[in-house]
């Protein structure tokens, strides 16, 4: 099994994706601890742990993009020859660009509001939270773009299949 070495931006992304895991699963067992152990609980641990969860999967979804995780239909494009199913993937990742982009710009409108409020119990302005929509949606864009270079160099230059030895 060979491992394809991951570029700079897929570690980081990696990074900030596990590292909210791992601050909301403390978080989250502090919640626990203060509410059924102590018997004190901590009014922000809920709110927190919802936030992380947020940009967990934002972030994280261009590890699902790379991987190719994301929910598809391939039952009819299986069938088709190779060539076309690489042509069909990039033409599909067009589709993908134009939809982040709607999305990015949705999310930057969101952040742009000037009637914009605070968190309950955190007090964190929701344009912190809402910035999860656009940088999630430029992690996937980032990733996209990455992945359709690599498809138009396999469509221009498909790999030299070897003959077998006799």
């Amino acid at each position: 099994m060979s491992k394809t070495k991951k570029s700079p931006f897929i570690v980081i992304v990696e990074i900030l994706s596990s590292g909210c895991l791992a601050v909301m699963f403390i978080i989250v067992m502090l919640g626990i601890l203060t509410r059924y152990v102590m018997v004190r609980p901590l009014f922000w641990t809920a709110e927190l742990s919802r936030y992380l969860m947020i940009y967990m999967v934002f972030i994280g979804g261009a590890l699902s993009f790379r991987n190719e995780k994301h929910p598809s239909l391939n039952f009819v494009i299986d069938k088709l020859p190779k060539k076309y199913r690489q042509v069909w993937d990039l033409v599909i990742d067009v589709f993908v660009l134009v939809v982040l982009c709607v999305f990015m710009y949705a999310g930057w409108h969101m952040i742009s509001q000037k009637l914009v409020g605070r968190t309950p119990a955190l007090r964190v302005s929701y344009r912190f939270i809402y910035l999860a929509i656009p940088l999630g949606g430029l992690t996937m864009t980032i990733e996209t773009i990455l992945r359709m270079i690599g498809r138009v160099k396999k469509i221009l230059n498909p790999p030299v299949e070897s003959a077998e030895l006799q």
